[in-house]
């Protein structure tokens, strides 16, 4: 080693396998890890064991059956086999010894020093392991669902770990004692691993509703729905949507009936997804920015950001494909010496990279479009109650249709738009993942391409600039006919009394024919933009295929199979990213629209269910003997009782605009401009 070299990281891949340095640094992350699970786990177990010391855990698990308790000794036992395996890879692996050679840094080494290091961090998590094991097993309890993801987790370490030392027994005969004992220490590793696959999850306080949703008619008893089998499945059984199959069975057999159906969570329930966007809203009313995107990204941001990280996963498991394609058929054309085990290694690496893929955009959707419908049933409960709490003037300005408007349309445009908001990062990661892949695969041909999609992605933007405008014109055009047709039905008393049927209809006709002009228009621009879109990417390859035959270069079969691969990816990032600025433009007038709604004035609202008799300003409560003497909103989620009247008014006062009396000696009445005449009733 020469005075004044500098260490420099070994390579990933040694001959045909990973080098031991990256496997045995994945065990000091896997320590770290480790500390996550044990800061989320511990809490929990401290609470359970202080509620059954004083006797307040009411909710106490049941104890385990005897074979949850055999499974839970085999979690100990593997845990406690995997201590020992590492304390003898310490102490008696000669690999240690070669590490030196990969870390020369100024005449001196670092290869031992961390391997011991790594071999000491697994000594450490697997002694946790057990400890946490044995602790749940006191508290009667299955293992955590964080334990359970760290045991997968190992287990796809320990898979590698288990194929570079198979690779060296075959092909480099390595006949060492601790190579071996690395390949036995496998099982315990697949046994934890499989275990946290298929073990059932303990249910969340969350999990059921604690109220049923429909509630007795005329006294009649409503049969209990199912309890919802997702908060006891196993992981695998979330993965792979099999702990709906017996929901699916008996709809195969009968029309599904209401008590087949599951027992909603408390987590999907209108009333808490509407909670939590409220809060949120009263929060951002206190800052004073009155945002109602901030305030819709403080509810539901995190949920959103994580179903994110599947989308990640899957964009990882997409550009993994053209790496597998490559290698296997440069290796069957006899362009790529590879030993047969590690061509058997790229073959179920494949497999496994599609398997992980239709995993994780199964539960990406199942996210997305779970989080859509909490959206849609939150912004529809939060507007409808801002409806109820809207002054007088304020709902009149607004009007009915525009109301209903914001209930439904912009609701659905909110959520419907959740499943693919991912694709604003998500697509400009995929296209330069694909564009610089394509470039180290045919060169500056893979650029044809993005000069293609530059030349379209203005012509994308004009377009659906002009698109996000019709939208608003044809909202526009929609509340006013929502809004006559509101106020026609309201007064079809009068229409009736003066015969003005067919004026009124002819109205109507007039309102729908503009609104239907507006939508024709924009259907015409959306057909235009879905040409664009499917021609975008056959432009894309044939331009790059052409220049690069130009160039005078040899297409290969592993060339032309890994660059289809690459257009078949680029192709849903061209098509959905405009249609993805389309919808963020819908998003934004959505925004302004909610922003302005729910930041009008308000009633003050009163809540009537109170037992004691408190004071106006407590919390606007009062109780239900007193007098409604507070001008504002009264609520309650109690009904009045049979035979009682619901509403009586006793010494009321009734107030109504002044009537405007004009030059010619007609009247009209006013919005609360003028002065009030009012009429009081005296108590009896």
């Amino acid at each position: 080693i020469s005075k004044g070299q500098v260490m420099a990281l070994p390579p990933l891949v040694l001959g045909s396998r990973l080098d031991d340095v990256y496997l045995n640094a994945a065990l000091f992350v896997q320590l770290l890890l480790f500390f996550v699970v044990i800061g989320t786990r511990l809490p929990y177990l401290r609470q359970i064991a202080r509620d059954a010391e004083h006797s307040l855990n009411t909710k106490r698990i049941a104890k385990l059956t005897t074979g949850r308790k055999l499974l839970r000794i085999t979690h100990a036992l593997c845990s406690t086999l995997l201590v020992i395996v590492y304390v003898f890879l310490l102490a008696n692996d000669p690999g240690a010894q070669n590490q030196d050679d990969n870390w020369p840094i100024h005449g001196g080494s670092v290869g031992s020093a961390l391997y011991a290091v790594c071999r000491v961090a697994a000594i450490m998590m697997w002694v946790g392991s057990t400890g946490l094991v044995v602790a749940e097993y006191k508290e009667n309890l299955n293992s955590g669902f964080s334990l359970r993801l760290w045991w997968i987790l190992n287990l796809c370490v320990a898979g590698a770990t288990f194929a570079a030392d198979l690779v060296k027994v075959v092909d480099d005969h390595d006949d060492h004692l601790a190579t071996y004992v690395r390949l036995v220490s496998f099982g315990p590793s697949l046994i934890l691993g499989i275990s946290a696959l298929f073990e059932p999850d303990t249910p969340s306080d969350r999990a059921y509703a604690g109220q049923p949703l429909l509630l007795a008619v005329d006294g009649e008893q409503q049969e209990p729905m199912v309890r919802a089998t997702e908060a006891t499945a196993s992981i695998a059984s979330k993965l792979t949507f099999t702990w709906i199959s017996g929901l699916l069975a008996v709809g195969s057999k009968r029309s599904l009936e209401h008590s087949d159906l599951f027992e909603l969570q408390v987590v999907d329930g209108t009333e808490h997804n509407s909670g939590i966007l409220s809060e949120a809203w009263q929060r951002e009313v206190a800052s004073g920015r009155n945002s109602f995107i901030n305030a819709f990204h403080r509810a539901f941001g995190a949920y959103f950001w994580k179903t994110g990280l599947l989308k990640l996963i899957n964009d990882a498991c997409n550009f993994a494909n053209p790496l597998f394609i490559n290698t296997i058929v440069s290796y069957i054309d006899g362009k790529l010496a590879l030993s047969p085990a590690v061509a058997l290694l790229c073959a179920l690496g494949m497999f496994a990279s599609n398997t992980c893929l239709s995993l994780a955009m199964g539960q990406y959707f199942w996210r997305g479009y779970r989080q859509s419908l909490r959206v849609k049933v939150a912004v529809g409960q939060v507007v409808y109650q801002k409806a109820l709490a809207l002054d007088h003037k304020e709902r009149q300005n607004f009007g009915t249709g525009s109301i209903v408007s914001y209930m439904q349309i912009d609701a659905a445009k909110l959520g419907d738009s959740i499943p693919y908001l991912h694709v604003l990062w998500s697509g400009p990661l995929q296209l330069v993942i694909a564009i610089t892949m394509l470039y180290n695969l045919l060169g500056v041909s893979g650029f044809a391409g993005l000069g293609v999609m530059i030349i379209m992605l203005p012509l994308n933007i004009i377009i659906g600039r002009k698109t996000g405008k019709l939208t608003m014109a044809t909202m526009a055009k929609r509340d006013k006919r929502v809004k006559f047709t509101n106020e026609v039905l309201q007064g079809m008393r009068i229409l009736k009394l003066f015969s003005w049927e067919d004026p009124m209809l002819q109205e109507l006709l007039n309102k729908r024919e503009i609104e239907l002009k507006q939508i024709r228009g924009n259907m015409l621009w959306s057909g235009l933009i879905m040409f664009l879109f499917t021609a975008t990417p056959v432009l894309v390859t044939c331009s790059t295929f052409v220049l690069y035959t130009v160039l005078g270069n040899e297409l290969t079969a592993a060339k032309a199979f890994t660059s289809l691969t690459l257009f078949n990816l680029l192709r849903f990032p061209i098509i959905v990213i405009p249609m993805m600025i389309t919808r963020v433009i819908d998003l934004a007038v959505v925004h302004r629209r909610l922003s302005k709604f729910l930041s009008a004035p308000e009633r003050p609202v009163v809540d009537l269910d109170a037992e004691a008799k408190p004071t106006h300003t407590a919390n606007n409560r009062v109780a239900p003997s007193d007098p409604l003497e507070f001008e504002g909103q009264y609520f309650s989620r109690s009904a009045a009782p049979q035979g009682v009247a619901a509403v009586e008014l006793v010494g009321c006062e009734f107030k109504w605009p002044a009537v405007k009396i004009d030059k010619k000696g007609g009247g009209s009445g006013g919005s609360g401009g003028g002065p009030h005449r009012s009429f009081r009733k005296s108590p009896p």
